[in-house]
């Protein structure tokens, strides 16, 4: 399967790209992330829940002209486990992006590279 480090050495220019992203837990808000070419970046979230545990890891590189999202989770719930992968791309960072804020602007363009998803419960019943 194609992951985000299969782009890591796709540097593109020596630019750095300043981001908002969204994050929930103890203090949820807004957080302004420099990246910097060819540096990846891991923000883990998560952890227990009433009914089990949900873990969150969003890895972020960027290549001077492209942004990779790589996002995976893994769940467990009253219906099973469950894992959620995808990697996404996008050259459209035109503003700070993906707050909860009207005047923020937002990537419209972004391309899925991979996805992935899997139900343990549902395999084990043979769905």
């Amino acid at each position: 399967m194609v992951s985000i480090e299969d782009f890591e050495g796709e540097i593109e220019e020596q630019r750095n790209a300043h981001i908002w992203r969204y994050y929930m837990g103890d203090t949820p808000g807004p957080v302004k992330i420099t990246l910097k070419p060819g540096v990846l970046v891991r923000i883990t979230t998560g952890g227990r829940t009433e009914e089990g545990y949900s873990y969150n890891q969003e890895t972020l590189l960027w290549t001077g002209r492209t942004l990779y999202v790589e996002d995976a989770n893994q769940a467990r719930d009253c219906d099973g486990r469950t894992d959620h992968y995808s990697l996404n791309k996008t050259t459209e960072l035109g503003g700070n992006w993906d707050c909860d804020d009207d005047e923020v602007e937002y990537p419209s363009e972004w391309e899925r590279v991979t996805s992935s998803q899997r139900d343990y419960s549902a395999e084990a019943m043979g769905y």
